[in-house]
């Protein structure tokens, strides 16, 4: 398959589902999928064989950079409610 001529439309953290599908952990954090003009979603591999996730690195004038997911920090858990109180006095 050739990607030439293709436009990346979204960049986004890969789902549950697609993880799921590879056999994959997202073991530091999320992993970067592209969804392209196409229709077609890539994503890094740590090997030919998509033994895991990996990492996508390119070149910036003249200096390599790490190509990280642009996604919002996870949703922060609401402090759990304290347990209620007993009352040591006796009841009427």
């Amino acid at each position: 398959m050739s990607l030439a001529g293709l436009t990346i439309v979204r960049e986004r953290p890969m789902t549950q589902a697609e993880l799921d599908r590879e056999g994959w952990m997202a073991m530091n954090g999320p992993v970067l999928a592209l969804d392209l003009s196409d229709g077609t979603t890539i994503y890094p591999s740590c090997d030919y064989e998509g033994n895991g996730p990996g990492a996508m690195f390119g070149v910036k004038a003249g200096k390599t950079i790490a190509i990280k997911v642009n996604a919002p920090p996870p949703p922060r858990r609401a402090a759990p409610a304290p347990a209620p109180t007993r009352s040591r006095g006796r009841a009427r």
